[in-house]
């Protein structure tokens, strides 16, 4: 009844974005900008986080003491630690890893938090202007894009050579590609600030060629190589960078081999005939990891519809593997069963984003009464004023809190 309704009317000039429908949030500018109350609640919020984006600090990464820079010597190499890389204490010098323990005191003395935080940043400065039509929001998201990529002081050199290194002094690791897992989003406000007057022309062709090269690096490299293979969220989340970074420079060869691959490699290699994905709910933080695999790949379907490419379907209408993802997640949404996998409870309304990206997919009515019953089971203040009412919209007017 909520998610099955037909999408928001698309007006107005769409923006350029990969992981979003540019229609929808066209619509929804447009509404936020006219003082549609049920917006309201998400615009204030978005409020308080782009004033706060506002305050931080520019992030980039050239500016760190020698004792933490990559074995290169680079200060403009992104390094950063293994998230769950401990010293060994039984081997001294060695390290290891410990799944589902992450070493926050390493970690914070390198890249990392720096990188979270550009993206964090240009998120939600782009849509702070995009929403509020301020333009302090944009010049400030143009100005944070030009120090983490384009100026030649401070900008990060195209490669993770040295990305989630198990140990510090050591080379990184393919999986600390996934460090760059919201390039995509940042691409998207990039598409957001497009119209704001405060990015530019040499700025939007200089941003193209550093995503030429880094996907040049993706492709070519031994750890992007390997990161491509991996089974799990990890390629998931290399199609996403790769594909979007691909598209964003115009290189639409590569977009359509990305998302041609996508259900024979990642939705068969990933999402069991249960609708369950074993990769994931063998991790420590089982259900965390479940369903942010699921969003990237619900992503990648969704830039696959604009290329008319389908994933939604894959390998066909009644036997979809994205449908089947939802349909083994139902049981948790509904509270009929507890989440037993790795060390971790999933929440009862967990699952609601995956929901709502399937829901106006495949009109089962199931998905639309598991939405219901998360919601009913939610504080719907926290839902009306969630990142997403913006970004991926309830129907115009049938939006849950309205009723409440």
């Amino acid at each position: 009844m909520l998610a099955g309704c037909p999408r928001p009317e698309k007006t107005g000039a769409a923006p350029k974005v990969y992981t979003l429908d540019g229609g929808a949030i066209a619509a929804v500018r447009e509404r936020a900008r006219a003082g549609d109350p049920a917006l309201a609640p998400a615009l204030e919020a978005l409020r308080r986080r782009a004033d706060a984006a506002l305050a931080q600090p520019v992030a980039e990464i050239a500016g760190k003491p020698q004792e933490f820079r990559a074995k290169s010597g680079d200060p403009k190499d992104y390094i950063s630690v293994s998230k769950f890389a401990w010293p060994d204490p039984s081997s001294p010098g060695k390290w290891m890893m410990i799944d589902g323990r992450p070493n926050e005191e390493a970690m914070k003395n390198f890249d990392g938090p720096k990188i979270k935080a550009m993206q964090d940043r240009v998120t939600t400065l782009g849509e702070g202007w995009y929403f509020l039509g301020e333009k302090k929001y944009a010049r400030a998201a143009a100005g944070q894009l030009r120090a983490w990529f384009l100026d030649p002081e401070t900008a990060m050199n195209p490669n993770m050579n040295y990305a989630q290194a198990i140990k510090p002094d050591e080379n990184g690791q393919p999986w600390g590609i996934i460090d760059a897992n919201r390039f995509p989003e940042v691409l998207d406000s990039v598409g957001m600030i497009a119209d704001s007057g405060e990015w530019t022309v040499d700025d939007d062709a200089a941003l193209k060629a550093w995503f030429a090269e880094f996907n040049r690096w993706l492709v070519e490299s031994p750890l992007g190589i390997s990161e491509r293979a991996a089974k799990n969220n990890h390629g998931t989340f290399y199609d996403l960078i790769l594909a979007s970074g691909a598209a964003y420079t115009g290189d639409e060869a590569t977009v359509r081999e990305v998302l041609t691959a996508v259900g024979p490699v990642r939705l068969d290699g990933q999402i069991a005939p249960d609708g369950s994905t074993p990769e994931e709910t063998r991790r420590a933080e089982s259900a965390m990891y479940t369903l942010w695999n699921l969003k990237g790949l619900s992503d990648l379907a969704l830039m696959g519809s604009k290329y008319g490419i389908g994933i939604w379907n894959y390998p066909d209408a009644a036997n979809a593997k994205l449908k089947k993802a939802g349909e083994f997640l139902l049981p948790y949404a509904m509270g009929t069963a507890q989440w037993t996998f790795g060390q971790q409870q999933m929440q009862r309304k967990g699952p609601l984003g995956y929901f709502r990206a399937i829901a106006p997919v495949y009109r089962d009515p199931r998905f639309d009464e598991a939405i219901a019953v998360m919601v009913q089971a939610s504080n719907v203040n926290e839902i009306a004023a969630d990142r997403s009412v913006l970004l991926r919209p309830w129907p115009a007017g049938r939006e849950p809190w309205l009723a409440r």
